[in-house]
């Protein structure tokens, strides 16, 4: 039997660095309820890369915006780090 999961929150990271030196943050969303999806690329995100993987996110975590700064309309939160 498979348990459903229901997340409150879909949070893309595009830093490459995030949670890599200390995994906290990262456990500290998913105890909140979060859906966080990290780059796996290991390089920063070119911009349609960005746009697509931000498309129904709720929050962004970024390490470098791109010059064009874009919003899908679904954003509650846009975080530099």
């Amino acid at each position: 039997m498979y348990k459903m999961i229901m997340y409150k929150w879909k949070v893309v990271v595009t830093a490459v660095t995030f949670a890599k030196a200390d995994p906290e943050p990262l456990r500290r969303l998913q105890a909140i309820g979060c859906e966080v999806i990290t780059n796996s690329l290991g390089r920063p995100l070119a911009e349609g890369e960005m746009i697509n993987a931000a498309q129904d996110a709720d929050a962004l975590i970024v390490g470098k915006l791109p010059d064009l700064v874009f919003y899908s309309g679904n954003e509650k939160l846009l975080e530099n780090c």
